[in-house]
């Protein structure tokens, strides 16, 4: 039987049935490393979920300051904001979704089931997990960058906006002094 700390490596994942789960080892080590772990991942989330809201203060103050504006750059930032919270849970939802699969032992059975023997392909559970862990930290890269460049685009336009804007009241000035 592998040692605690050779699961939680990793090691035992095989096409051989009988392998034995982190949870069937009676090694004491892994309830500290899994309290420690809550602990962490639970004060990361408040941290977060208190930065989110800060942000979404900030994004409706602007959104109502521009209210009565030509250039509603600050309603685009609300609209973006609320979209990529969105867009981000539903990664959240994936990564639950991939735990689970790994938990019931389903990217052992795919790989050993298809990959076995064939060239390219991942040869047990742990490659294929990786696999796709990456490519879906792939998708969450291409999101951040989208709505990196969409916020990007909307401070540049307004920007840009608000410069015509100064341009056309001084030409109106001007216009109406002549």
């Amino acid at each position: 039987m592998p040692s605690g700390r050779a699961l939680l490596a990793g090691a035992g994942d095989s096409c051989a049935t009988g392998t034995v789960q982190w949870w069937e080892d009676d090694w004491d080590g892994y309830v500290f490393v899994e309290a420690t772990s809550i602990l962490a991942l639970v004060t990361l989330s408040l941290i977060f979920e208190e930065i989110l809201y800060f942000v979404q203060d900030r994004l409706k103050q602007a959104a109502r300051a521009c209210r009565d504006t030509a250039i509603h750059a600050g309603r685009h930032f609300l609209r973006l904001f609320r979209r990529g919270v969105l867009e981000f849970t539903v990664l959240g939802f994936q990564a639950l979704v991939l735990w689970i699969l790994r938990l019931a032992g389903f990217w052992q059975y795919i790989a050993c089931k298809y990959g076995q023997g064939k060239p390219g392909r991942p040869q047990d559970g742990h490659q294929l997990l990786e696999a796709v862990e990456d490519v879906h930290f792939h998708l969450f890269i291409a999101l951040f960058l989208h709505l990196s460049s969409v916020a990007f685009a909307i401070m540049r336009i307004s920007g840009s906006l608000d410069g015509l804007q100064t341009y056309e009241a001084i030409h109106r000035r001007q216009c109406a002094a002549a």
